[in-house]
């Protein structure tokens, strides 16, 4: 069965019903977006549309899709999600397309894109092969691999397009893993300017807020000088890698201070202990205090304020150091604000 959904904007959703024994049929699947051909004349069939929505393509499918698609000439906007079976994708684009997203293939294994006009890619499943062609700066990069990664064996330098791709982002969704195990070798590797001077808008997706596990976050934002917004999200369920040699260093050379920070948004924070500490933790290393606000897990939102001592209605005791400041708790109910990939997180586990 076939949901097709027509959209402001030029917009369509093209949806198939899901079988379980089309699951279980993997298949390779080759896209060629925006091809022209002169001596092809616009006809009845042809549509003129920018945004494509592909769900649950399977091995029945993804031919006639490939054909549907031909009759397509200016997409800029393409997304591929939940297509089971789906154990290697190439996508080649003459031109136009700015946004690809990719997400819930649980069997993809290999992801090929030649696009030279891409500025956004989002891409949410386990961690695959990775090959790009023609691209430019990102300034939009959802690496959601909490997955883990889909091979034992894999180095920085097979990944390489995609580090350079996202040197320059503005927005940046990234697991703690994928920066140890990844990225920490290429910077330490490479000759190129190892920060991320242009990222504004961080969501990082840890697996656990223990005070000993700070370190690898501190290590990112040193590089980070531009970075405004943070949003971490703790999710035990994602992938854990083994505490290893490969532990990022504490000390760092000097680094601009994160002047431009201003909101800590926390998720899945269940002590609040952790919190004080990464607020405690900021403002020893980089001398900044920006508001930190924690969402509980029934989605009440409170504020961490800092109080003098005095104010404080809590009696020290005997035997704890005189601390300057006290802590407390707020509702806070003002900023509804997320992170532009949070967002698309829970429009699909919506759907």
């Amino acid at each position: 069965m076939l949901l097709a959904t027509i959209g402001l904007k030029n917009k369509l959703h093209v949806e198939f019903s899901r079988r379980e024994e089309e699951g279980l049929r993997q298949f390779g699947w080759f896209l060629q977006l925006n091809s022209w051909d002169p001596s092809h004349q616009p006809h009845a069939s042809s549509y003129f549309v920018k945004s494509l929505s592909l769900v649950s393509v399977s091995y029945r499918t993804h031919e006639t899709v490939s054909s549907l698609i031909k009759n397509f000439h200016s997409i800029e906007s393409l997304t591929i999600s939940k297509c089971n079976g789906l154990r290697s994708l190439q996508i080649d684009v003459v031109s136009k397309l700015q946004n690809l997203t990719v997400l819930d293939c649980p069997d993809l294994k290999r992801l090929h894109v030649e696009a030279y006009d891409l500025t956004s890619f989002r891409f949410r499943g386990t961690f695959c092969w990775f090959s790009l062609e023609g691209y430019q700066f990102w300034e939009d990069a959802m690496l959601d691999f909490r997955g883990g990664p889909g091979y034992k064996h894999y180095e920085y330098k097979h990944f390489c397009s995609l580090l350079r791709a996202i040197i320059n982002v503005k927005t940046l969704t990234l697991c703690e893993w994928f920066f140890k195990e990844i990225i920490t070798p290429w910077l330490s590797s490479t000759n190129v300017n190892s920060r991320f001077n242009k990222l504004k808008d961080l969501w990082w997706i840890d697996t656990k807020a223990a005070k000993g596990n700070t370190g690898t976050l501190v290590s990112f934002l040193r590089i980070c000088p531009s970075l405004a917004r943070l949003h971490v999200t703790i999710d035990p369920t994602s992938y854990c890698m083994a505490r290893t040699m490969g532990e990022c260093p504490q000390e760092a050379p000097k680094r601009p201070r994160l002047r431009r920070l201003t909101v800590v948004k926390l998720e899945g924070f269940s002590n609040e202990d952790d919190v004080i500490f990464l607020k405690e933790h900021l403002l020893e290393v980089f001398n900044v205090e920006p508001l930190i606000i924690t969402r509980s897990s029934g989605n009440n939102l409170r504020c961490l304020l800092r109080i003098p001592n005095q104010q404080s209605n809590a009696n020290p005791k005997v035997g704890i150091p005189y601390r300057k400041y006290s802590y407390k708790f707020v509702e806070e109910v003002e900023d509804e604000s997320k992170h532009p990939h949070m967002v698309l997180n829970m429009l699909n586990i919506s759907s």
